[in-house]
């Protein structure tokens, strides 16, 4: 088995093998940090990828340890690798886990950078503003209908954009205090894959294929896509922001 993590071209990626030292074959997230590794969270465990060897990291008590197992999400910040799993939000910097969450169910679904002190957070009473320094929640948006999403980007114009929890087909926009602004309906029953800001607009990635906005109007822009009807599960741009990949289910990533 192996995990397919870019692609130039399309039917051209790079493979990464899933060899039997990774701590779970079952990938959820990944993250490249500023040193080259790269890290994989699995249901059962962290793995840093040196490009040869793994280096898991499970629940336990030792300085490689997590409180948690089953990894929800990544996020790369300088020389941290902050994590979201069943407990809350955990922080690894330099190998070592220097942030644990409390042995509390608390699952963290998604995490993304505010700024250079905060961080937003999906967990299982909505969205929250979680201050790096301190560890403590800054203030909450308790919603269902946002609660544990697994989507949440920035805009150019510095708000945040999350979806809805599962079959609720919204994008829901906030400011920077976590004041709901805005919301964008979708068609009823629609999946909402991915959220992501590239060249000033906002892309959103559906099971109806990609669409984008502009973020001050909220109006769609029109956009040319290779396979108009097939889902797109993911819009992903270069760390440049000057090219996107994009997966359609059935044909490959573009």
């Amino acid at each position: 088995t192996a995990l397919s993590l870019s692609a130039q071209e399309p039917g051209q990626s790079d493979m990464f093998p899933l060899s039997h030292q990774i701590s779970d074959p079952r990938v959820t997230c990944f993250a490249e940090d500023g040193y080259g590794f790269v890290w994989i969270g699995t249901r059962h465990g962290l793995n840093r990828f040196s490009g040869s060897t793994y280096v898991p990291y499970l629940a336990g008590k030792d300085s490689l340890s997590l409180s948690g197992d089953a990894i929800n999400a990544l996020l790369e910040d300088g020389d941290k690798i902050w994590i979201g799993n069943e407990h809350g939000i955990e922080m690894i910097s330099y190998g070592n886990v220097r942030r644990k969450a409390p042995a509390v169910d608390n699952v963290v679904n998604c995490i993304a950078g505010l700024d250079s002190s905060t961080l937003v957070v999906s967990n299982v009473d909505g969205i929250a503003l979680y201050d790096k320094e301190s560890g403590r929640t800054l203030k909450s948006y308790e919603q269902r209908e946002v609660a544990l999403t697994t989507h949440i980007a920035l805009s150019p114009d510095g708000m945040i954009w999350a979806s809805g929890r599962k079959g609720v087909p919204f994008i829901f926009i906030f400011d920077k205090n976590l004041d709901l602004r805005h919301t964008i309906p979708f068609p009823e029953g629609s999946r909402i894959n991915g959220i992501s800001s590239m060249g000033g607009l906002m892309y959103i990635a559906t099971d109806q294929g990609l669409c984008r906005f502009d973020p001050g109007s909220r109006e769609r822009v029109p956009l040319d896509q290779p396979f108009a009807k097939a889902e797109a599960l993911f819009a992903s741009p270069s760390k440049d922001g000057t090219e996107m990949a994009v997966g359609y289910a059935g044909e490959g990533i573009y």
